[in-house]
């Protein structure tokens, strides 16, 4: 008669995870172990004694199910800069008992550390710069906004060649429910030309083509010269900000770091602990749920080019097309551009489509936005009890800024104070690319003189 097969060995089970994982050949330096169904958990002990200043993370098919999932799960637990630190160990025998839903569980670990390894190489690559923005940026700010929860509903735009379509509705709401429009700033020169003042702009990109996005937001049309209903800059604390910006309110959010949050308490600046996302309409979805009590609307997010337009028109760096010749034709770069977007896309479309289940039962869609929003509920279904009335935003307003030499110098003592915490070191080093305490203080020094 054939013997059953068993998830564990039926006489000695701790010694037989003990001889897989030795198999394994584990490196040192693995600062995360991942286990795929690890059954009744033998491997735990076994690697604990291998790697004890290790974090072991045990993913049980029931995860995938479980209240944000297991891509929430794991963004709670590992911090973007640890992708090269992650090791996945299968227990293979579950997939045999488990089958499809070990498949998904295990696509989905996949998918999260390609995830933060791509965020990984972002900050490799920005990580000075944004490093540099976020002092640059609390010197030039004049007014800083401390939120309120508000009654209001909210529609995002964002930048997706859908937009343009959507364009009437959003201004049909804005002026009938006077809902709020949160836009994402390469979403702003498209709302203009329809006439449609977004109340805030969301920026979180610290390279400095972004810039270009807020220079819509910037000229004084549109009722942006000041007073009421002024624009409020919703941005990160490493967002590329032009000087202009000192004239306008911002609501400044962080990634949750440590020393991010030591400098702004020690200065008084209040803000929003954001996620770091990799697109700004995340952060703009976590924003207005935050903020806003109402329903919240989502339009312009495609994640996907039509065509060889990969954003609404009109879009401010399609000026740089404008360059080509006979040598240098446009479709072709644009072709180009567009399809270099498109595998970044994929990804944050992806992202979408785990997070989806996890956010409030008050998402509303309003035009085509990618296909994995089809399963939201039309803008013309929604109930509009929570209507804003035409109120403006409850925001507090702490004492503003004092001088850019004055807050400036205080930020860098406020950080250098700060250097003696551990954790602050490490994620400075992390963000900083750097390996030791000595190039740390260099890197420091060097990018706050620049």
């Amino acid at each position: 008669m054939e013997e059953k097969k068993r998830l564990h060995s039926r006489y000695n089970p701790l010694a037989e995870a003990e001889k897989y994982i030795n198999s394994l050949s584990l490196r040192q330096g693995i600062r995360f172990f991942i286990l795929i169904e690890p059954g009744m958990g033998y491997m735990i002990p076994v690697l604990e004694k291998k790697f004890p200043d290790a974090k072991i993370l045990a993913l049980h098919v029931e995860d995938a199910n479980r209240g944000n999932g297991v891509q929430s799960l794991l963004e709670k637990a590992i911090p973007d800069t640890e992708a090269s630190t992650i090791r996945i160990i299968e227990w293979r025998p579950s997939l045999f008992f488990y089958k499809e839903r070990y498949v998904r569980l295990m696509a989905e670990t996949v998918a999260f550390v390609k995830r933060i390894d791509a965020n990984k190489r972002t900050i490799a690559y920005f990580g000075r710069k944004w490093f540099q923005n976020f002092f640059r940026n609390i010197a030039i700010i004049d007014t800083f906004l401390a939120p309120e929860k508000h009654a209001g509903s909210c529609v995002i735009a964002g930048a997706g060649p859908s937009l343009e379509e959507a364009l009437p509705v959003i201004k049909k709401l804005k002026e009938t429910k006077k809902i709020f429009v949160l836009a994402a700033s390469a979403a702003v020169e498209p709302l203009f030309h329809a006439n449609v003042k977004p109340d805030i702009v969301v920026a979180t990109d610290g390279g400095n083509w972004a810039l270009f996005h807020l220079f819509s937001t910037l000229r004084p049309h549109g009722g942006y010269g000041g007073g009421e209903g002024k624009t409020i800059l919703a941005a990160s604390a490493f967002a590329a900000l032009p000087s202009q910006a000192a004239s306008f309110p911002v609501l400044l959010m962080t990634d949750g770091s440590l020393w991010q949050k030591t400098v702004l308490a020690g200065l008084g600046i209040p803000f929003l602990n954001m996620t770091q996302r990799g697109t700004v309409t995340a952060s703009a979805l976590d924003l207005a749920f935050t903020v806003f009590q109402g329903n919240v609307f989502i339009a312009g997010i495609d994640l996907a080019n039509n065509d060889v337009r990969a954003h609404a028109r009109p879009y401010p760096l399609d000026i740089f097309m404008e360059n080509a010749d006979r040598l240098t034709c446009a479709y072709s770069t644009a072709f180009a551009r567009t399809m270099e977007a498109a595998r970044s896309m994929n990804i944050y479309a992806e992202w979408f489509k785990k997070q989806l289940p996890a956010y409030p039962k008050r998402l509303y869609t309003i035009g085509k936005n990618n296909a994995i929003f089809s399963s939201l509920p039309s803008y013309e279904a929604a109930g509009w009890t929570n209507e804003a009335g035409g109120e403006g935003l409850a925001v507090r307003l702490p004492a503003q800024n004092s001088g850019e030499s004055d807050i400036a110098g205080r930020a860098k003592t406020l950080l250098a104070g700060a250097l003696r915490n551990a954790l602050i070191k490490k994620e400075l080093r992390d963000l900083l690319s750097v390996q030791t305490e000595e190039e740390l203080l260099e890197e420091i020094h060097s990018a706050l003189n620049k």
